[in-house]
């Protein structure tokens, strides 16, 4: 990931002018896009005070994806069922564009689990690390202001969903595994079992009866 530095005005003494060089992520997206600026501080902020949820909150769980939420209906009805009523109040679905970093921000924060939603049916798993890669911002930014335990990435409408295949994905792309808890992988064939999905789901430290996976 390549970063942009900034000098920043820390204070002054006398007649001299302290100032430091910030390193801040690549925003290269958002300045191809509609030049949003995130001051340097506020990112530290969010990476070093991710705030911690006491036990037995209901999360407001965020589904972030370019997709449309017909393609995550499912997701989004299986979430707000009975099963997950216990932890979740609200399941929010939060659209990506090129041209709407700051909605996506304002989504953000207002979300204490963040879950990044990709079909294959978009051609491709091209999540992060790899030519023309969807979400290498969008999951640095789900991350710092989330915390790794409380992002997952969902990956649908695939052929095969073994271990083997999601073990290939996160070889071939190392950041999943660095910035989110961990990597879902749903089938086809998965979908036309709720029960399936409900235990794959409970999976996931958030959702599952004493907090551990």
């Amino acid at each position: 990931m390549f970063h942009h530095f900034l000098m920043i005005w820390v204070g002054s003494e006398g007649d001299a002018t302290t100032w430091k060089l910030q390193s801040i992520p690549s925003i290269s997206r958002q300045e191809e896009c509609d030049k949003t600026f995130i001051p340097a501080n506020m990112i530290e902020h969010w990476s070093n005070d991710v705030p911690e949820c006491p036990p037995g909150t209901k999360h407001c769980v965020g589904i972030f994806s370019r997709s449309s939420t017909e393609d995550y209906s499912w997701l989004m009805t299986l979430l707000t069922s009975e099963y997950f009523t216990d932890n979740i109040h609200e399941v929010k679905p939060c659209y990506i564009s090129n041209y709407g970093f700051q909605r996506f921000i304002n989504d953000l924060s207002q979300c204490t689990f963040g879950i990044l939603y990709h079909t294959k049916n978009r051609g491709r798993v091209n999540i992060t690390d790899v030519i023309d890669s969807m979400y290498d911002e969008e999951l640095d930014y789900l991350q710092m202001m989330l915390g790794q335990d409380n992002v997952i990435v969902v990956i649908d409408d695939l052929e095969d969903s073994s271990d083997q295949e999601k073990a290939r994905i996160l070889e071939n792309q190392p950041s999943i595994g660095r910035l989110a808890s961990d990597l879902f992988l749903i089938s086809h064939k998965d979908k036309t079992d709720k029960m399936r999905l409900v235990a794959l789901l409970k999976n996931i430290k958030l959702f599952s009866p004493h907090g551990e996976k």
